[in-house]
């Protein structure tokens, strides 16, 4: 007797938090337009061993709900495609969810497939499409539950946006979210600390979250239960969050400031249905960013409106943790955020000295009257990927040999970061000058700088808040760009953050106009930015929250054109870099064979 599934219902499933609008066109690269106008189908079965007295619909209801959410993060396969310029129109349509009942057992399938019964199983017919850009859904589901109790989960994903590795990836690194809540500081903030002006390098910050993921393996705590640990973190956030006041507060956009009424913190527990090895030995960004508690990057470019800062506490199979964190721009930097999460860690710890914020940005830098002015600086979105290349010792001490002529015998030679940064910018100044097409006038590369030891005195590293700049150096296109002559280049605009340029950063508005104007060049297409930050030198691998130093330590992609991120390996000896390009541009920069004689390639996507 042939089987016949029976339908019980369709519906259409969408994302749990809409597409921002600055991602609503996503095009498809050459690979996507020559790719084949079928589905790839995939079919799960699991047996009812293990949910023997679940209600079946329950357990569909949780899979519709976890399905909105990780098409949050995968939002494309929720759009509309739109054939004649190949590019999804990411609208949220949604995606097709189908319920059916099979009239048999599970095993009864599994050990005897037939290919026509399979295919009674999947959403719809896979290969019957159009030689036209598929028109329709481009993902649909259906969940199929046989009489046994055992069900399969059939999915079948468009070809035309996916191959079998991205399929497979969706649904592997599919981050299970157990619980959230709100932390709030252990003790009520006093009334006299409740408005906490920004200063005005807070005001110019960018409206985006600094994400850090932590990685821990389980070696030192095999009989600890996950829960009990994750009980204890969120005792000690509540206790940091006490000194660290601001980031439990609500941000008020109109007058900059933070209004610290102890609303507290977004805290989340996850699930990962893998190992953490799996992740730490093949990082890949989108995986990554299932890890963090939220998007850090889709804001809105006034000022974030809820949370200051989000923790998820990620719970691997192997019994490994990442914790994750997410710190808003607005009110910390890179230092600052580091200095928290050591703090958090060392009330973790029990210590009897923890790390104390010192609150005096503002008084260094006052805020301004910036009306009209939109933080967002010359950085744009646009179809970026990222890759991880790293930089090991000898590597490095090449480079930095090399790069040392540019500077005579008095003189300091290069910083790792220097060195490095200096040969990235070249690389890249390589392969935008062979591309076709209109060249910008300047190529510039762009390097933030701690303020905190330029400042005279020098500040601590607690202190607390944005205290940073930019410096650029920039060249012609027609000046030919030999690598020490680069680094001397570097060297000289990081050497501009001197006496005299914090003074006029406190006194007029000149570092105001000078950004505006940055900004206009950047949109001309008259200058063509490289920008880098640097991690390097932040005590990362020393967070311990009783657990032992962390495995391994990441902020993950940032989905901006030329940016680059520099890390400390864990050992201290190298560096990663975290690269982010149009994928045209990385197409050509990870296979430039000047590049990978120095540093090893990895896959961040």
């Amino acid at each position: 007797m042939v089987m016949n599934v029976d339908i019980i219902s369709k519906e259409i499933i969408k994302p749990s938090s809409p597409t921002p609008h600055h991602l609503s066109n996503f095009k498809l690269s050459f690979l996507d337009q020559i790719a084949p106008p079928i589905y790839i189908p995939i079919i799960l079965f699991y047996d009812s061993k293990k949910f023997v007295d679940v209600d079946p619909f329950e357990r569909s209801h949780s899979l519709k709900k976890s399905l909105a959410e990780t098409l949050t993060r995968y939002y494309p396969l929720a759009g509309t495609p739109i054939n004649e310029d190949f590019y999804i129109n990411c609208n949220d349509q949604g995606v097709d969810y189908i319920q059916a009942r099979v009239p048999c057992n599970l095993s009864e399938v599994v050990d005897n497939p037939k290919g026509k019964e399979l295919m009674q199983l999947l959403p719809f017919e896979p290969y019957h499409c159009s030689t036209e850009f598929v028109k329709e859904v481009l993902l649909g589901v259906q969940y199929n539950m046989f009489e046994c109790g055992g069900v399969a989960i059939a999915v079948c994903v468009s070809h035309k946006i996916a191959d079998g590795t991205s399929a497979v990836t969706k649904m592997v690194m599919n981050v299970d979210i157990i619980s959230k809540e709100i932390i709030k500081p252990s003790s009520p903030t006093p009334h006299h600390l409740s408005n906490f002006k920004l200063s005005f390098l807070d005001q110019i910050a960018p409206p985006i979250y600094i994400p850090i993921i932590l990685f821990y393996d389980s070696k030192k705590f095999v009989d600890v239960d996950p829960f009990e640990r994750s009980h204890s973190l969120k005792k000690s956030l509540a206790e940091t969050l006490t000194p660290y006041y601001p980031l439990a507060g609500t941000p008020i956009n109109e007058d900059f400031y933070i209004n610290c009424n102890d609303q507290g913190v977004d805290y989340i527990q996850a699930r990962v249905p893998c190992n953490l090895s799996e992740v730490v030995d093949n990082p890949k960004g989108k995986e990554l960013m299932q890890l963090l508690p939220f998007e850090p990057y889709h804001c809105s470019t006034e000022f974030v409106k809820e949370v200051l800062l989000g923790v998820q506490y990620n719970m691997f199979e192997c019994g490994g943790v990442a914790i994750a964190v997410c710190v808003s721009h607005k009110i910390a930097d890179g230092t600052s955020a580091v200095t928290f999460v050591n703090a958090w860690a060392g009330m973790s710890r029990g210590d009897s000295e923890i790390i104390s914020p010192s609150f005096d940005a503002v008084i260094h830098f006052p805020p301004r009257d910036i009306t009209g002015f939109m933080p967002s600086g010359a950085i744009s979105k646009e179809n970026i990927v990222t890759r991880r290349f790293v930089f090991n010792k000898s590597s490095i001490a090449t480079l930095r040999e090399e790069a040392s002529a540019a500077f005579g015998p008095e003189v300091k030679g290069p910083s790792r970061v220097e060195a490095i940064s200096a040969f990235i910018w070249r690389r890249f100044m390589a392969i935008a000058s062979a591309k076709q097409g209109k060249k910008p006038k300047l190529f510039a590369a762009l390097h933030a700088v701690n303020l905190r030891e330029r400042m005279v005195p020098q500040l601590p590293v607690h202190s607390f808040g944005n205290l940073w700049r930019i410096v650029i150096a920039a060249l012609p296109v027609e000046i030919e760009k030999d690598y020490r002559f680069l680094v001397g280049q570097l060297r000289n605009a990081l050497m501009e953050i001197d006496a005299d340029f914090l003074k006029k950063l406190k006194d007029d508005d000149g570092h105001l106009d000078f950004i505006k104007n940055t900004s206009k060049q950047f949109d001309h297409g008259i200058i063509e930015f490289c920008n880098f930050t640097s991690w390097c030198r932040f005590p990362v691998y020393e967070v311990d929250f009783g657990m032992g130093k962390p495995t391994w330590v990441c902020s993950p992609s940032r989905p901006f054109k030329n940016v680059v991120v520099m890390m400390s390996t864990k050992d201290g000896d190298g560096i990663e870099t975290w690269v982010n390009m149009k994928e045209e541009d990385m197409a050509l920069f990870e296979h430039d064979q000047q590049l990978l004689s120095y540093a090893s390639s990895a896959d961040g996507e």
